[in-house]
């Protein structure tokens, strides 16, 4: 506490004087550390200007008596490796895509074809909400709330509606998704869900108009900028209810037939 008080400096790094190291050699002898050694230093010499921890490390390079003190402790500065293309759209290159998907599934949607998304808290909210909705008349859905938008959180909320599904007795044979990071490993998803895993093209949600429809109905019950990690898990429960019910233009068709 008393180096944050009084050692801090947040502007730019001052230099480290003769003076000031004739006075602080001796505590580095003392004291080991060097948080140890400036906290001491501080409290002694509280009139005394000291620099700040970050600027003692940075010059701990060129400066002998410091580089000695921290042999164990000090690593010599790199440079960084640049970071490796984010996942997203357009980098992602599938080899499942929508074109590939049987023109059966595209013309009849069968059981088992589901279509999967996130629905995202937005600016100022945290987690999502991960919905698989079979498009059709079959009128199934799963919802499950999300912590995070990591793809372990996915994951696991996917092994979740799976155990529901078998409860069920709902076998889940096609799943239609983007390509969002969270959705990126395949295999995994695949393993997961025992299915077969086939991606839109970027930037194209029409060509998943049965799931985009369900998000837009999740909007008016959460409007953007909820937080979804707040939901409890029985709101989770009711929102699925409600919208696995919510009438639509192929129940209304059944009823006038019927």
């Amino acid at each position: 506490q008393d180096t944050c008080e009084k050692g801090s400096h947040k502007g730019p790094r001052i230099k480290i004087t003769n003076t000031f190291l004739e006075a602080f050699t001796p505590y580095l002898e003392d004291w080991k550390s060097l948080p140890a050694a400036l906290t001491m230093f501080c409290r002694e010499h509280p009139n005394e200007p000291a620099p700040s921890l970050r600027a003692l490390y940075y010059h701990a390079a060129d400066c002998m008596c410091l580089n000695k003190a921290l042999e164990a402790v000090y690593r010599a500065y790199k440079k960084r490796k640049k970071k490796k293309d984010l996942e997203v759209a357009k980098n992602h290159k599938p080899k499942q895509t929508i074109e590939t998907l049987p023109p059966e599934i595209k013309s009849t949607k069968p059981k088992g074809y589901f279509q999967m998304d996130l629905v995202v808290s937005g600016s100022q909210g945290k987690g999502g909400i991960l919905t698989l909705v079979a498009p059709g008349h079959l009128h199934l859905a799963f919802i499950r709330k999300l912590m995070d938008l990591r793809r372990k959180t996915v994951h696991r909320a996917l092994r979740s509606i799976m155990k529901e599904a078998e409860e069920k007795n709902i076998k889940i044979t096609h799943i239609l998704t983007d390509n969002g990071t969270e959705f990126t490993d395949t295999l995994k998803i695949q393993k997961i869900t025992r299915a077969m895993l086939f991606y839109t093209h970027a930037y194209a949600s029409w060509e998943k108009g049965s799931i985009e429809n369900f998000n837009r109905i999740i909007r008016r019950f959460y409007p953007k900028r909820t937080d979804f990690s707040k939901l409890t898990s029985k709101a989770v429960e009711i929102l699925q209810y409600k919208l696995v019910n919510y009438p639509r233009p192929t129940q209304l068709k059944q009823k006038v037939a019927a």
